[in-house]
């Protein structure tokens, strides 16, 4: 495949998400749009100025920048995640965490250490905010869908402690499902 062959098949891609963007809105969209072009205009540095090389040739030289490709159904037989990196953790990020020496993955400003710990979805119908770093017991369900009420652990005895669930990961407001941390974790 020529080098100019890889531009044009940039370039429509970075056309159909400057295309969802204008009918989403959605940033994720432009993003994707920007890196494709970015990678568009340098796609002749990469392959060595001529414009004619060959797939190949681009592969020899390697990347000289890191790029976002977004690519559905890939298949692959396992991911090696760079354990020396250090990303500032961004929504659906999956990540390598020096500090838990565990995959890590981003969701709602929630550093979710994989396999350190479990997290509930509750709802809060207290009537007030629950903050971040609440101790919390399932104060019921929601009607028949089986998702967990929560509300503020009582330390007096009046609740009993087999219906402790956790600490919220993050200030839930009245009438919001939040995350609720059980077992060992340390997110921020």
């Amino acid at each position: 495949m020529s080098v100019e062959r890889l531009k044009r098949d940039f370039l429509d891609a970075a056309q159909k998400y400057k295309t969802k963007y204008k009918t989403s809105g959605n940033p994720d969209d432009l993003d994707s749009f920007k890196r494709l072009m970015d990678v568009y205009f340098h796609l002749d540095d990469i392959g060595g100025g001529g414009g004619s090389q060959d797939l190949q040739s681009v592969t020899d030289v390697g990347s000289t920048t890191t790029n976002a490709i977004d690519v559905a159904g890939i298949t692959t037989d396992y991911v090696q995640l760079d354990t020396t990196a250090t990303p500032t953790p961004a929504q659906g990020m999956i990540y390598w965490d020096q500090d838990e020496e565990t995959a890590g993955l981003q969701v709602n400003g929630i550093n979710y250490e994989i396999g350190q710990g479990l997290y509930w979805v509750g709802k809060n119908q207290t009537g007030s905010q629950i903050n971040k770093g609440t101790a919390v017991y399932a104060s019921g369900t929601l009607g028949a869908s089986a998702r967990i009420l929560i509300a503020p652990m009582i330390a007096d005895g009046s609740i009993d402690a087999k219906y402790f669930l956790g600490i919220t990961a993050e200030d839930i407001a009245d009438g919001d499902e939040g995350k609720v941390i059980t077992g060992q974790d340390s997110s921020d």
